[in-house]
């Protein structure tokens, strides 16, 4: 870790350098502020996941509940600290329902929890001359990975039907088609409620409540910096695997062929690392503290078209972090090849270049 910290130290203020050098190519002016922005942005995937992070949560004593009897039922010490701390502190507000004696550890979960301690590296690119090599392990260099699973069938006649239904027209839904005053819409007009339906609050920018019956599953690679940002949208189920150079790493964008050097080599010995303290028998939940947060991991990402059109418009512009704004624009692309009518309607401001700067 103490290693992580040094060449994360020593890589940020070349990669500050290299954005300038840049930028003066490019004849851009931007102020100081934003390029140690986009430097931050690109060296903290040397920064190891059990950094710490300040955040605030705000939700009801249910959530916490639940969340402080999972957080007692994972085997790590800090997790049960964690708990430990926050009943304290919330039993004073809810002193029922955070009792010790309803808030406990579920010890049952033990028995499905994956003891597996085999390490199996995927493989989508063998060739990738950035590949770290530990032993007989191969971790691949692997940038956001993303294919649709599973979607709704007939999704935008679903949300066309219910679009006419709420806003008092007299409409039918039978043999997987629409019916406007028992007249079958054609496609052409499928598309226009369609359109309509994204249109629908002009002053909030907000979609109808239809499109939620259009549902998509996402398979991905993504690392975990970009995770720990995207997974907080609200609409939505995120199930991940553990962080883990079995999955591969990322290299972030503003970092010039001097510094990747460095950068490769901070992961290759943490991976040995990794390999080292899971072959001795420690579990990969652990096991992950170690990894930076350019290390990847595998998720299961699902959400409706309506919880879509909001990522899409906070998670792909210039502000946002570029390796999230990859992962959603290949959602949306994933989207558009099943239901362009809906895919089209989408805010899209992903660009792929290196700069991208405000």
């Amino acid at each position: 870790m103490d290693y992580l910290f040094e060449t994360y130290s020593k890589v940020l203020p070349r990669i500050i350098e290299d954005i300038k050098v840049k930028l003066k190519e490019k004849d851009i002016e931007v102020d100081e502020k934003t390029i140690r922005k986009k430097a931050f942005d690109s060296a903290r995937y040397l920064l190891p996941a059990s950094a710490y992070t300040n955040f605030a949560m705000t939700t009801n004593s249910q959530v916490f509940r639940a969340l402080m009897c999972d957080l007692l039922s994972i085997n790590i010490t800090e997790f049960k600290e964690i708990a430990s701390e926050m009943q304290t502190t919330l039993k004073q507000v809810y002193p029922c329902l955070l009792a010790k004696e309803t808030c406990i550890e579920n010890k049952v979960r033990e028995e499905y929890k994956n003891q597996s301690n085999e390490i199996k590296p995927i493989s989508l690119n063998a060739t990738n001359p950035n590949n770290i090599k530990i032993d007989n392990y191969i971790f691949e260099n692997i940038s956001n990975n993303v294919k649709l699973i599973n979607t709704t069938e007939d999704a935008d006649k679903l949300i066309v039907y219910n679009y006419l239904l709420d806003n008092g027209y007299n409409t039918e839904y039978k043999d997987k088609e629409v019916y406007l005053n028992s007249k079958q819409l054609n496609q052409e007009e499928i598309d226009k409620y369609i359109k309509d339906a994204y249109n629908f609050d002009c002053t909030g920018f907000r979609p109808h409540r239809a499109l939620e019956l259009s549902r998509y599953s996402f398979e991905g690679i993504i690392d975990f910096g970009a995770w720990r940002d995207l997974h907080r949208n609200r609409m939505l189920t995120w199930i991940s695997s553990y962080i883990s150079p079995e999955f591969g790493y990322q290299i972030p964008v503003f970092i010039s062929k001097d510094t990747i050097k460095d950068y490769i080599e901070a992961f290759r010995k943490v991976f040995a690392f990794w390999v080292k303290l899971v072959e001795n028998g420690f579990s990969k939940e652990f096991a992950q503290y170690v990894c930076p947060l350019g290390t990847n991991a595998k998720i299961l990402y699902t959400l409706n078209a309506r919880e879509v059109d909001h990522v899409a418009k906070t998670r792909t512009t210039k502000y946002a972090h570029f390796s999230y704004r990859e992962f959603v624009h290949s959602c949306i692309k994933e989207i558009k090849n099943v239901h362009p009518n809906i895919g089209d309607n989408l805010k899209d401001y992903y660009e792929d270049s290196l700069l991208s700067f405000h």
